[in-house]
């Protein structure tokens, strides 16, 4: 593969970025094809010792760890609703607390000995927050210190009752993230029954850890809106927005052929969020395009070339999970058309229809105009100046 990849025109892999910008390997000189970067906010992210960072920037692209390889990371806006992320909000005061080392390397983690079962995190969702049966997600992280006296809680907190929302997961969290310093990651999904009134969701602690127990230490307390929890926005009084994150570059024509070529990129989406996210090769009226993206339906990945504002080539392939890793591998080419996944032909087209020799020279996370941007983990962006091979694909996406 890297035989192929040095022949490539563009090619980004997640090393070098700096503020503003996300630098291109290829080409090395002039003219350069390092994406303008944009996220008005800071951010947090899992770095190479696999500690939570909170040190990115405004508009400083984030190498994410998460899986233990780099991946330059993209995410939607979301608030953080809870005020103090570090401890999140007990309802009844325990026995007795104490702060012991968090997820950053810090003492800000909540060791808690309750005082009696009912001992509980606790968030109240003031009326018209939100619409009726909007989503939303609250997690957390767990170290156990020993084991609790109910072992079988996924968690160490038991959502058992609601009211006015209603748990999507028949009240058990899911395991999300593990062994970050010792913690691993939950959520539980719910959404909203009236708005016009005030929901609590209540989480216990009490009758898992047990009283005058100190078995567990949680931290990284989040409350958001959708149905996937995204990296932690760190909160100390009030509530915290992480702005979206893009990418972009125009003035690519000569390191594109229009007439023929091949879009590599290995990616995974954050979630099956049922929401189009894109990346996308135009000019600059979008009219003429090449897409990848995630679909409104259920683990489904689309790749299409669009011609005049008219869709010539639509390729829709099922996911097994669309939050996992996948190499695609594109091919345009006039009567040659086709789309290679992790080493497999999947879908070909022999439509004769052609972009004007120029039109691809702008690059998004999104579609051209802006809207509907990517969301997911980005290891590796590469366009060739020929159209690869099907053994040539097959070797590049394996």
């Amino acid at each position: 593969m890297a035989n192929l990849l040095e022949e490539a025109s563009i090619l980004i892999t997640p090393t070098a970025y700096s503020e503003g910008k996300i630098h291109a390997v290829k080409p090395s000189r002039a003219p350069f094809a390092d994406l303008d970067f944009t996220r008005g906010s800071s951010a947090t992210r899992i770095n190479e010792q696999g500690l939570i960072e909170n040190s990115q920037g405004a508009n400083v692209p984030r190498l994410d760890y998460s899986d233990g390889e780099a991946s330059f990371l993209f995410e939607p806006q979301v608030t953080n609703l809870v005020k103090f992320s570090n401890t999140g909000f007990i309802i009844d005061p325990p026995q007795s607390t104490s702060l012991i080392e968090d997820c950053q390397g810090r003492n800000t983690a909540l060791l808690i000995v309750p005082k009696n079962h009912a001992d509980r995190f606790d968030y109240v969702i003031p009326q018209n927050s939100f619409i009726d049966n909007q989503k939303l997600t609250y997690s957390w992280y767990r170290k156990r210190l020993s084991t609790p006296i109910i072992s079988n809680i996924v968690g160490d907190l038991k959502t058992k009752k609601f009211l006015n929302c209603v748990s999507l997961e028949d009240n058990n969290a899911t395991k999300i993230g593990s062994n970050v310093n010792g913690y691993d990651r939950f959520q539980v999904v719910f959404k909203i029954i009236d708005s016009s009134l005030d929901a609590t969701l209540r989480l216990y602690y009490g009758d898992i850890i047990g009283i005058g127990n100190s078995s567990v230490a949680y931290w990284g307390h989040q409350l958001e809106k959708g149905n996937k929890a995204t990296t932690l926005i760190a909160t100390n009084g009030s509530t915290v927005t992480r702005l979206r994150e893009t990418a972009s570059k125009s003035g690519l024509g000569n390191l594109i052929n229009s007439k023929e070529g091949t879009f590599f990129v290995n990616m995974a989406a954050l979630s099956d969020s049922l929401n189009w996210r894109f990346l996308s090769l135009s000019n600059e009226s979008g009219t003429n395009r090449l897409v990848l993206a995630y679909k409104d339906v259920t683990k489904t990945l689309i790749v299409g070339y669009t011609v005049n504002g008219i869709s010539v080539v639509e390729f829709n392939h099922t996911l097994t999970n669309v939050d996992e890793f996948i190499k695609i591998g594109f091919r345009f080419k006039k009567g040659d058309f086709a789309l290679i996944l992790n080493g497999n032909e999947v879908a070909t087209s022999n439509n004769q229809t052609m972009i004007d020799i120029g039109s691809l020279n702008t690059f998004n996370s999104s579609l051209p105009n802006g809207n509907l941007s990517f969301e997911g983990r980005l290891k590796i962006l590469s366009i060739f100046k020929k159209g690869l091979l099907n053994s040539e694909l097959i070797s590049l996406t394996s």
